[in-house]
């Protein structure tokens, strides 16, 4: 069994497929360190978030142990970014600066590009700091002919600029990165990341109509790609907006739907999504409801 399928497969969004490769391959190989990175990766698609981080978590000790220097700093980046966004700060900056330690010696890789991006989400609140890290990703994405990592490049700097009061240049920005993502773009959590940094911007935007209208494009999206656990986020995000803009029946309709997505998994999910329904319920009047929710 050879991982070249695992990844076929997870680019084609046949997350089971990909799972049972990578599995069938680590069975012969446990030593295989892009299976369990793939692996990781499955899992993460499939719903099972802490599963997969812990594989890849265990790849990135492998890389290293094995000379990999790159591949075991991208993981270190992932990382990073996995206890970032779980609120985990002392974590996230022990892996981080983990990463930055083993890209110092190398030349220019995709590998630093995705280092800036992860400095880029940091600096979010600071937007010059938070545009000069997304340049820096997208001049090293243009050096190495990188869709995957310019789409996310310039997804990033489209919010800092947003972040930063200038509107129509960052939603011109990620109107090209949303373009790259799903005309260029091949690895999908990059463009995961795109989509997740367009619906940041359309959930921070006074204009509710644009908003409402990329929010559609990119649930429609993930819907078609099958990128189930975004597609649910993406819901939500998008009942934000309709909730804002008064339309309280479809905000309700891709409420329940978001929640059907998720299943029984991916608590942190749930959990925003029950948020947005809770704030959705107050502003009805459904204030026992919306107690019970939160």
């Amino acid at each position: 069994m050879e991982t070249q399928d695992g990844w076929a497969a997870l680019r084609r969004a046949d997350w089971l497929a990909a799972r049972d490769s990578f599995a069938a391959r680590l069975d012969e190989q446990p030593e295989d360190a892009e299976a369990l990175d793939g692996l990781g990766r499955a899992l993460w698609w499939l719903g099972d978030p802490r599963e997969g981080v812990e594989r890849r978590r265990e790849a990135y000790a492998l890389y290293r142990r094995q000379g990999d220097t790159r591949a075991a700093a991208n993981l270190a980046t992932y990382l990073a970014g996995e206890h970032r966004i779980a609120g985990e700060p002392a974590a996230a900056s022990g892996w981080l600066a983990r990463a930055q330690r083993l890209l110092e010696a190398e030349e220019p890789c995709a590998e630093r590009g995705w280092l800036e991006i992860e400095l880029a989400k940091r600096a979010a609140g600071t937007p010059a700091e938070h545009e000069r890290h997304a340049v820096a990703a997208a001049e090293l994405a243009r050096e190495l002919g990188d869709a995957d990592l310019e789409a996310a490049a310039l997804a990033q700097r489209g919010l800092a600029l947003v972040d930063g009061g200038d509107v129509e240049a960052g939603m011109a920005l990620l109107d090209e990165a949303m373009a790259a993502a799903t005309g260029e773009a091949s690895d999908p959590l990059a463009i995961g990341d795109t989509c997740c940094t367009t619906l940041v911007a359309c959930d921070r935007l006074a204009d509710f109509e644009r908003a409402a209208e990329w929010c559609r494009t990119v649930v429609g999206f993930t819907g078609r790609r099958g990128y189930t656990p975004l597609h649910s986020w993406c819901r939500t995000v998008y009942a934000g907006v309709l909730t804002a803009m008064g339309d309280w029946p479809r905000a309700e309709q891709e409420l329940v739907l978001a929640l059907d997505g998720y299943g029984e998994g991916r608590a942190d999910g749930r959990a925003f999504t029950l948020g947005r329904l809770a704030e959705l319920r107050h502003r009805q009047g459904r204030l026992g409801e919306a107690e019970t929710l939160l």
